[in-house]
């Protein structure tokens, strides 16, 4: 039994939407899965209060392995069933745009949240410095 195929341009420009749909979701769900993380971990308190640096770590890994998994998954899977170059082309281009979108939005996103929080978890990750 043979997968999926694309083979028409319309089908590709469908698929490459759907791409585009599943990088906003997968934004979603890493911030979300970022905030998470970022709340479980407690304030060491001290003076020394290192408890930023881990979140910094949890926000930085899952902002890097996310869209890795995601560009893989397109790379591995997705694009073994498109058979003409050119529509092959096309589908990759979009998977790059896709993670630089992914990297930047996160990003973006991110920090701009933690901007707005700085007295909590979320917010400690751009540094220690609480505003209470």
């Amino acid at each position: 039994m043979r997968g999926i195929s694309y083979d028409n341009v319309r089908e590709i420009e469908a698929l490459i939407g759907w791409t585009y749909i599943l990088t906003a979701i997968i934004i979603l769900l890493a911030l979300s899965v970022s905030f998470l993380i970022a709340n479980i971990i407690l304030f060491e308190g001290g003076k020394n209060d290192r408890s930023h640096i881990k979140r910094r770590i949890g926000f930085i890994a899952v902002g890097l392995v996310s869209p890795t998994i995601f560009f893989l998954y397109n790379l591995l899977f997705v694009a073994d069933n498109i058979h003409k170059a050119p529509l092959l082309a096309k589908f990759e281009e979009a998977n790059f745009i896709s993670m630089f979108v992914f990297l930047v939005s996160y990003a973006l996103v991110g920090v701009g949240s933690m901007s707005f929080v700085r007295g909590s978890r979320w917010g400690s990750i751009l540094g220690n410095k609480l505003t209470n």
